[in-house]
């Protein structure tokens, strides 16, 4: 297993010694740095080189489903600053409403209790 990993490790590092042939896999070619800006011809391209002009990108919308979709986006803009401001008064009355209801049952038990303790007595 020691032999195994040694000889990886020779691989892996023969590929970056410049006196190896299997140095970048036999390929000379200098790779463009910071002051080339260009694609490597080497590196293939769906585009057409030749091509000058971006080819025209259509529209989805028209100008009227543009407005609106844009009206509705600054209406639900609005609306989520509206939301935190609303959440805390309606948790409140929720609260309040949740002790209330606590209250009646207790209240309820306690009249039930005396019940059962009129009962047996």
């Amino acid at each position: 297993m020691a032999e195994d990993m040694f000889a990886s490790d020779v691989e892996f590092r023969n590929q970056f010694d410049r006196s190896n042939p299997t140095y970048h896999g036999g390929n000379e070619t200098a790779v463009p740095t910071q002051s080339e800006k260009r694609v490597p011809e080497s590196m293939p391209t769906e585009f057409d080189p030749n091509q000058v002009e971006k080819p025209a990108v259509e529209s989805y919308l028209s100008d009227q489903e543009y407005l609106t979709t844009m009206e509705l986006r600054s209406k639900f803009t609005e609306m989520k600053k509206i939301m935190p401001r609303l959440c805390s008064p309606i948790e409140m009355m929720l609260r309040l409403k949740t002790t209330k209801k606590e209250e009646e049952l207790e209240k309820g038990l306690a009249a039930e209790k005396q019940k059962i303790e009129d009962a047996k007595a």
